[in-house]
């Protein structure tokens, strides 16, 4: 099946041949000892050490040159899946101390990009960080916005919503509309419907990503449904942080027969051990999803991306061929 997806961090999809490659280039003899148990070590515990974990791989990302090799690298995993489109984020918030820019970052990655033109589309979603303040993030986005020809669509929110409140972004987001950009913001992925409401409101976002505690409110169920706010769900990413104690404890279903504007998103494949096609087999062991709820997943994910109408138009004549001729 043709793919689009609009929620995967860059950092968290770095093929293990790719992580590898990086780890010797550094001659790390630690690291190089702690990859040869490469499973064990992505082990983890809660949302914390997952996070400890990403920042881990990131480490590796030392110079510009790295960014355009793992983009490289995870375009081309991407292609064999046929994935048609994706929104990649990336993180220049913590490399800003390695003295690394964003704007040539950015170009890095668009470097990688290039190479696979013909072959996938592609977006990017710089995500700004909680942890480290609005004048870091108004840093990033100023210079980001010098390079946004790259294929620069949007920002996006991340960090650790439970200690770091949405509210001290909103000029970040308000320069951002002005610079014609989109908005999305994590909220709802390990912290209660408030922080949901919070990027709503307060923010103003296009998307959300997560929002899976929105099924503890009933409000803000409805207000989903009736707005059609478009959400970058990550399942088995939700299961494996526990954010959710099982796959079948997931809302995606309820969410779905509610009728929300949900897309299935893979987040962190490297971390997680997913791709787009586990992810609707999950769906289809636990819930019974089929042909009719797939179609319907893609032309959300679909509509709901940050590309021209031309790309979207192109996708969803894929989609509907591949349908109609299975």
């Amino acid at each position: 099946m043709p793919k689009t997806e609009i929620h995967l961090h860059l950092e968290g999809a770095v093929p293990v041949d790719t992580l590898w490659e990086l780890i010797k280039k550094y001659k790390k003899e630690k690291e190089i000892e702690e990859f040869k148990n490469f499973k064990n070590n992505f082990k983890y515990i809660g949302f914390k050490e997952f996070l400890d974990k990403w920042v881990w791989v990131t480490q590796f990302l030392k110079e510009y040159e790295d960014f355009t090799f793992l983009t490289e690298s995870v375009l081309k995993e991407l292609i064999g899946l046929n994935y048609r489109y994706v929104e990649l984020f990336f993180s220049p918030a913590r490399l800003i101390e390695k003295k690394l820019e964003p704007a040539r970052i950015t170009e890095a990655i668009y470097t990688g990009i290039k190479k696979y033109s013909n072959d996938i589309d592609v977006s990017l979603i710089p995500d700004l960080s909680r942890d480290f303040g609005e004048k870091q993030a108004m840093f990033i986005l100023e210079n980001i916005n010098e390079v946004k020809d790259m294929n620069i669509k949007g920002i996006g929110l991340g960090g650790t919503e439970t200690l770091f409140s949405s509210n001290t972004y909103i000029n970040v987001f308000e320069k951002a509309r002005k610079f014609g950009l989109f908005t999305t913001a994590h909220a709802g992925e390990n912290a209660g419907p408030d922080a949901i409401w919070q990027v709503i409101k307060v923010l103003k976002i296009d998307r959300i990503g997560h929002c899976t505690t929105a099924i503890q409110d009933n409000k803000l169920v409805e207000f989903l449904k009736e707005n059609q706010i478009p959400i970058e769900l990550c399942p088995i990413s939700n299961y494996k942080t526990g954010v959710v104690k099982s796959f079948k404890d997931h809302p995606v279903k309820k969410y779905f027969d509610k009728g929300l504007n949900i897309t299935i998103n893979t987040d962190d494949p490297a971390f997680f051990n997913n791709n787009l096609n586990r992810e609707f087999q999950m769906l289809h062991d636990t819930f019974a999803f089929g042909k009719k709820e797939f179609k319907k997943l893609s032309k959300n994910a679909i509509n709901s991306a940050w590309c021209d109408s031309n790309v979207k138009e192109k996708l969803n004549k894929e989609i509907d061929e591949y349908f109609i001729s299975n």
